[in-house]
């Protein structure tokens, strides 16, 4: 599924951040879709050029409760981004890193949508055992060929971007990991 628009004519938010290069519609949109902090972009119909493109998102006003507004010559866009992908779930398992980042995640599920939000992110484990601000370490794209190792509780999860009919599905791999010494 792909990123989808809500058009809302005759609608703006009043804080935003202005993109000046941008010439239309569609590259104001794509400007949006690029930076992950974009929500929404409002489109001013009769702005001077370079003036007509407003990007909004948490980190991108000061405002956090920014609410659309009726305003005449303004067209307000809201986006919602798509999710597509699976997970490969490996219980019992986990990946010797010490670039992870521990974020405060407070379940799985918090852990997994923390990774599928950030584009850098390729696998999570899940240590429900854990102190509090380290159950849940995610794992960039140069991890992604770091050993696996056996841990009794943890669970490692292997994100695979893309829209290939497995949106949001778990595939559980049961693995047989061989001790030598």
């Amino acid at each position: 599924m792909p990123d989808t628009w809500i058009r809302h004519p005759n609608f703006r938010k009043p804080h935003g951040h202005a993109q000046y290069s941008v010439r239309d519609i569609p590259e104001c949109k794509a400007s949006c879709v690029k930076n992950p902090e974009c929500s929404s972009v409002d489109w001013v119909h009769a702005a001077p050029d370079g003036q007509h493109c407003w990007l909004h998102g948490p980190k991108l006003s000061n405002f956090t409760l920014d609410t659309i507004r009726p305003y005449v010559g303004v067209t307000h866009y809201e986006l919602r981004r798509s999710r597509s992908g699976y997970w490969v779930k490996y219980p019992d398992t986990k990946v010797e890193d010490v670039a992870a980042k521990a974020t405060a995640a407070e379940d799985s599920e918090s852990c997994r949508m923390l990774c599928a939000e950030n584009p850098d992110c390729t696998m999570v484990h899940w240590s429900p055992t854990a102190s509090e601000g380290k159950r849940c370490l995610m794992h960039g794209n140069s991890n992604s060929s770091l050993p696996l190792r056996i841990s009794a509780g943890v669970t490692l999860y292997e994100l695979h971007r893309g829209s290939d009919g497995h949106c949001g599905e778990i595939h559980i791999i049961s693995m047989s990991l061989s001790v030598y010494h």
